[in-house]
């Protein structure tokens, strides 16, 4: 933990102030956490990246409308390092209950091509995998305001999903979001020739191997 967290939020965590200074509850329970890695942590993040091998994404869903690409998120080093004990004891303290991994954990890493289309406003609340913490990793770099590919919060239908907050997509920013029927978010399009990257971890409150 020591060796891939930044300072700010280890000690943060040693305080037990993690979900006291960075917990947000509107619109719905998330953090935002940036330059939440050490630099050379996330240079090994981004440089397992590049042989990645991608599929397209679906025709049809949520992301539907975007060129993008993913696949599986498979660095050993990586992996181990965010799901251990110590990790997981971090998690815990940000959303206030104990959280875990399962075989379901896949990472998966995004790269949204430049001028792609974003994300429609979505809740992730019927996937499969069931999932119910996701976390992000933001890996972009050449973002600048304007240039579009923000992760937007949202309202609920009942306020006509109003954008509520939104979240620049600079490198080394952890986001971590419960899923829920209320978690509506959304990708901005994106403007201009960069790319949009990122790494998606994801959690759960109960795993039946633990």
């Amino acid at each position: 933990m020591e060796a891939i967290i930044n300072d700010e939020y280890l000690s943060s965590f040693r305080e037990g102030k993690l979900r006291e200074k960075y917990i947000r509850s509107e619109p719905f329970e998330h953090a935002v956490l940036p330059n939440f890695f050490k630099q050379s942590f996330l240079d090994e993040v981004k440089k397992f990246t590049v042989n990645i091998p991608l599929e397209e994404s679906p025709s049809i869903g949520a992301a539907g409308r975007s060129d993008m690409g993913w696949g599986a998120y498979s660095d050993p080093q990586t992996v181990r390092a965010i799901f251990d004990a110590s990790f997981r004891k971090v998690m815990s303290s940000l959303l206030g209950r104990e959280v875990c991994m399962s075989a379901r954990s896949i990472p998966q890493y995004f790269r949204y091509r430049p001028n792609s289309p974003g994300m429609i406003v979505h809740n992730d609340d019927n996937e499969e995998n069931g999932r119910q913490i996701v976390s992000l990793l933001q890996l972009s770099d050449g973002y600048a305001p304007g240039l579009g590919g923000e992760l937007l919060f949202h309202e609920g239908p009942h306020k006509n999903h109003a954008v509520a907050a939104t979240v620049e997509p600079l490198s080394n920013t952890f986001i971590v979001f419960l899923v829920s029927n209320a978690s509506w978010h959304s990708v901005a399009d994106m403007n201009g020739d960069w790319t949009r990257e990122l790494v998606s971890f994801d959690w759960y409150f109960k795993c039946a191997n633990q």
